[in-house]
């Protein structure tokens, strides 16, 4: 059997545990180190005495690794204590209002602590700023034409800057994200219904999650003018173009760089490419993605809180993913293709 079935096949089977948080092809790892040996990659809670997590050093004929590793989206809504530092001077620079804007600074709605304004793309002529959908959209509480601000409301309040001048633009479009459970599919709908009224007519405790497959957590947001517009990455430059050769970037370990509000520019590799996730978005719920690019680092951490929404670029300054979760230590990231964000978003360059 071939890689991609093999990955395709462990999907269907292990990702609907509960004992499995993703699954990969990628780089295999010993003692915290990759070895030149790609296969299936499984990504469980907890590693050590587990006999639920067992998998055989080689399943169909594929080569297995298993790494500890739960993936996070951090919590949409205002959670935390505004008299907390901030972890540099770099970071509180990027938290900063900015006008003009460049990209890598603080941003958010109303309702979320802080993200990272990723880049400038275009969207029918216009500049537009791309980000997470869980930075300037939170599940649930938000509609296009909501006020997005810059910097984000966690660091206004943080810094102790004007909110009034805070205000910076409109959310405009983004891609709806399904949870576990509240997937659209009338015939997966009915399936899981019939199933679980059944499972409790008989009295069993097994039931059926309806579980949906992702590709991007992405949103857009227009500047009250395009004066605000700042066509750079901090840290990096302007953008030169995008790369979506993901299998060859996983197999030659290309090097990327992210700049994010809270960690700045971080240096990472494509470690594993295509991957499958269960990310976890606090209160709202957890949701699987697929179609992932998946990022290690020899310089942790990678990505954290505040980070979401950054684009991950490659030596040439080319968008390789937007970087939307990771890792709760931060050294295994993970993003979406970028060109299936702006083939959702109808973005260009």
């Amino acid at each position: 059997m071939d890689l991609i079935r093999a990955y395709r096949k462990a999907i269907q089977r292990y990702l609907p545990l509960p004992d499995f948080t993703g699954v990969a092809i990628g780089w295999k790892e010993i003692g915290g180190k990759l070895i030149d040996e790609i296969g299936l990659t499984f990504f469980v809670p907890f590693k050590t005495n587990n006999p639920r997590v067992f998998i055989p050093r080689k399943l169909w004929g594929i080569e297995t690794d298993i790494v500890e590793a739960v993936f996070h989206a951090p919590p949409p809504i205002m959670s935390v204590n505004m008299t907390e530092k901030a972890s540099s001077e770099c970071t509180d620079y990027r938290s900063l209002i900015h006008r003009p804007t460049p990209a890598g600074v603080s941003i958010g709605h109303l309702l979320v602590t802080a993200g990272t304004l990723g880049g400038y793309f275009r969207w029918r002529g216009r500049w537009v700023a791309l980000s997470n959908k869980h930075v300037l959209a939170p599940e649930g509480k938000s509609n296009v034409g909501d006020e997005i601000y810059q910097a984000g409301m966690y660091d206004l309040l943080r810094l102790k800057q004007d909110i009034i001048k805070g205000r910076w633009g409109t959310l405009r479009a983004f891609v709806p994200i399904d949870m576990i459970g509240e997937g659209e599919c009338p015939i997966g709908k009915f399936t899981k219904g019939v199933f679980n009224i059944l499972s409790n007519a008989l009295g069993r405790h097994t039931y059926l999650v309806q579980m949906t497959f992702n590709e991007v957590d992405c949103a857009i947001a227009e500047p009250t003018t395009q004066d605000f517009v700042l066509n750079e990455v901090i840290g990096i430059g302007e953008i030169t173009g995008i790369r979506t050769d993901y299998k060859r970037m996983m197999e030659e370990k290309t090097r990327v760089w992210g700049s994010g509000r809270t960690t700045c520019v971080r240096e990472g590799y494509v470690a594993y490419y295509p991957m499958a996730i269960n990310v976890s978005y606090g209160v709202s719920g957890f949701a699987v993605f697929w179609k992932q690019v998946g990022f290690r680092t020899d310089k942790p951490p990678f990505i954290q809180g505040g980070d979401s929404g950054s684009l991950a670029f490659d030596e040439d300054k080319r968008v390789v993913a937007l970087r939307f979760a990771g890792s709760r230590d931060g050294n295994l990231g993970v993003g979406n293709r970028i060109d299936l964000v702006m083939e959702k978003l109808k973005l260009n360059l």
